[in-house]
């Protein structure tokens, strides 16, 4: 009898474990309020308690936040996992709102919200305010990073984390999640106009991190600057391109082959090539992106800067035994 009471103790305490807390907030600003109220609908709702099972449009409601424009509730559900959900303008489930593409899950034609719980403590996770049918919270811009492990040699049983600028630089707090095989993402809420420097972690210290490639790196980190919602294309962890391709992680990776002048330039520069060779040119922002593929050059070209921004840039040459070369250029 002990034992069993012993082992009913042990269950419950670790349920009690495994719960967090989380609110749910929502921004009606410019919507017209239904008189039915305002309620959440998901996948998490029979975990958390309330009746009629998931995806219920009327059972789950958000109060109003004093007089302010904002509704929330706050639910408990179990820990280390992926959960979906939209806001309802009402108790009918046709009264949900239109979910914005980046915020989707994105995969198979769904088109609800998302987010990882990722904490064993029971304090509280707190999404939102977000903009009813928007992408993120008033004033701030939504952030999507993806990342591919496929090269990693392995998956950290600790998770894959991002750690930045936007969260403190703390690699424990925010965990990413694979809807497909190696590829992992998290959407995180930004200050607009902003520049960001971050790093993934395969694991949860620093002796997990990545080695960021010096030809996509500032100050050794990943960067970005969030102007609008932004979802990154995905990047291959301690690479600056696609996992499936054999991107920067080039053999004889050097920029001797490359000369700029002038560097930095602001309409145009002057490229000189490695005499005798026949390069294919290619340039690419910090998120290894390639904003313009002047092609099959050799000697000397003019490389004019288009509709790029200012900033940090680098040109990738590739010659025709495959031999790839680098060098950054900056736009001022």
């Amino acid at each position: 009898m002990k034992k069993l009471i012993l082992l009913l103790l042990t269950l419950f305490c670790f349920q009690l474990v495994e719960a967090k807390y989380v609110k749910f907030s929502v921004d009606m600003t410019g919507q017209v309020v239904s008189p039915n109220g305002v309620h959440l609908s998901g996948d998490f709702q029979t975990l958390a308690g309330y009746s009629g099972g998931n995806w219920q449009s009327a059972t789950t409601p958000m109060l109003q936040e004093g007089t302010k424009d904002i509704y929330s509730v706050t639910v408990k559900i179990p820990a280390f996992a992926k959960y979906e959900y939209k806001f309802v303008n009402g108790d009918l489930f046709y009264e949900s709102e239109f979910v914005p593409e980046p915020s989707r899950v994105g995969y198979d034609f769904n088109d609800n919200r998302w987010i990882y719980v990722d904490s064993l403590g029971n304090d509280t996770m707190t999404i939102g305010a977000i903009m009813f049918g928007g992408n993120a919270p008033q004033g701030k811009k939504l952030l999507r990073v993806k990342v591919n492990l496929k090269q990693a040699g392995g998956i950290s049983a600790k998770g894959v984390h991002v750690a930045g600028d936007f969260q403190g630089w703390d690699p424990a707090t925010t965990r990413l999640y694979s809807f497909v095989n190696n590829l992992f993402e998290i959407i995180v809420y930004t200050d607009s106009t902003t520049n960001y420097e971050y790093k993934f972690y395969n694991g949860y210290n620093t002796t997990n991190t990545e080695v960021v490639p010096t030809t996509c790196a500032q100050n050794g980190n990943r960067a970005i600057k969030v102007i609008t919602d932004t979802v990154l294309q995905e990047i291959c962890f301690s690479g600056c391109s696609l996992c499936s391709t054999t991107g920067f992680q080039t053999r004889n990776a050097t920029n001797n082959a490359i000369s700029i002048e002038p560097n930095p330039f602001t309409s145009h520069t002057l490229i000189k090539l490695s005499p005798n060779e026949v390069f294919e040119i290619s340039m690419y922002d910090l998120n290894g992106k390639c904003i313009q593929n002047p092609g099959t050059k050799a000697g000397v070209f003019i490389l004019e800067r288009g509709a790029a921004p200012n900033g940090l840039y680098f040109i990738k040459a590739t010659n025709q035994s495959g031999v790839t070369h680098f060098t950054k250029i900056v736009i001022n």
